[in-house]
Parts: C-alpha cells; structure tokens; sequence
C-alpha cells in the first residue's frame, strides 16, 4: 500500500470514529453501514422508536440482544434484521416487515405482531408466548416458510395466521388459538398441541409426526388431509 493510501485510510477511520463518538446513538447493519443516527435518543429503544417514527429502512439492522420491550415499531421495515436475543417483549410490530429476519431466541411475549410479515424469518427458540398473531379485522401475520422450530407459543394468538411450509417441529403450542390458520405444508412433527385450537385450520399435507394432541380441538375430516397422524387420535 501507497503511503499517501495510507494516510487517506488512516484520515478516514479517524472520522468515522469521531463521527460516532459525537453523534448520539447509531444503529447500524450487519455489515456495519451506518443506517440511522440519533442525537436525542437516550437508549437504543427510543433510536430504534424514532427511526420508524422517521420510516428509516432499517432492513439488515444489527439488534440483537437489544432491549425493544413494549417499543412502538408498528410499519418497521425490520427485512433480513439481527434480532436474536432482543427483548421484544410486549413490543408492538403490528404491520412490521421482519421477512428474513434473525429472531433466534427472541423474546417475542405478549407482542402484537398482527399482519407483520415474517415469512422466512428464522425465530427457532424464540418465545412467543401470549404473542397475539391473529387475524383481528382481517389481519394476520404471515409466517410462510418460517423457523419457529423449538419455540414457544403457549396461549399465542394464531387465528388465521399464514403458516404455509413453516417449520414448526418441536414448538410448544400449548393452549394456542390457530383455528382458521393455513398450517399446508407445514412441519409440526414433534409438536405440542395439548388444549390448542385448530378448528378450521388448512391441513393440507402438515406433517403431524409424533405430535402431542392431548385435549386439542379439531375437525377430524379436515384432519384426514394431513400425514403422519398419529394413529391414537385416529377413529
């Protein structure tokens, strides 16, 4: 490298890292592009509040293990975003874009995540216990194609929910409302579904492998499109 090179690179670092050090609070991507800056905000809840307020794109934003408890982020566009580990707890994404987003391990309790869309988003382990993704005023949320392997949902919301090829083995759906929901396709092998709801529900090819059905609602007709039933719910 070019001595001046050099210089110029040096120059440049020392900028950036002034920049950072007196513009407030920043929230960057996963690539570390600087996507939004705040001089007001006094943690990264009310950056990440106030970017949405502004309609940021916030799509490949590093998140994780940040504290977004009861946080407006309704009409986030959240796309492809680092959340493993958040506290979304309580947080309102109702409307929010999270396609593609990293949610591993998220705590996702009590969130109103009615129409967001989750589609290929990865949220295996995450808890979305009491998480309300139902289809209230003809929303729902769309989880096509996403990871919820391992998670728990105990009690949540999933009334007309899109869950379309969704990965849903090992989840705890415990007492969960997903009656009406599209569940064809979908992998729920080793699922808990005890006392849950899934009266008109699509069953369309769901795999049901080994799945729990203790005290479960449900159409046996409808039942009859799925595979891997186990044979103790069987007439």
């Amino acid at each position: 490298m070019k001595l001046q090179e050099l210089k110029n690179l040096i120059r440049e670092e020392v900028k950036k890292t002034l920049y950072e050090e007196t513009s407030g609070i920043i929230i960057k991507s996963t690539q570390g592009k600087i996507l939004f800056t705040s001089k007001t905000a006094k943690s990264i809840k009310d950056a990440v509040e106030e970017a949405v307020e502004q309609g940021a794109n916030l799509s490949n934003a590093d998140l994780s293990n940040a504290d977004l408890s009861n946080a407006d982020l309704s009409d986030a566009d959240l796309r492809s975003a680092d959340l493993r580990d958040t506290n979304l707890s309580d947080a309102d994404l109702s409307d929010a874009n999270l396609s593609g987003a990293y949610l591993v391990g998220a705590d996702l309790r009590g969130a109103d995540l009615r129409d967001a869309d989750l589609s290929n988003a990865d949220l295996s382990d995450a808890n979305l216990s009491d998480a309300d993704l139902s289809d209230a005023k003809l929303r729902y949320a769309n989880l096509s194609y996403a990871n919820l392997s391992g998670a728990y949902l105990v009690g949540a919301d999933l009334r007309g929910a899109d869950l379309r090829d969704a990965n849903l083995s090992d989840v705890n759906l415990s007492y969960a409302d997903l009656s009406s929901a599209d569940l064809s396709d979908a992998d729920l092998s080793d699922a808990i579904l005890s006392g849950a709801d899934l009266r008109g529900a699509d069953f369309k090819d769901t795999n049901f492998n080994n799945a729990n059905f203790k005290d479960a609602k449900f159409n046996y007709n409808e039942l009859q499109k799925a595979i891997n039933v186990p044979s103790s719910i069987k007439k």
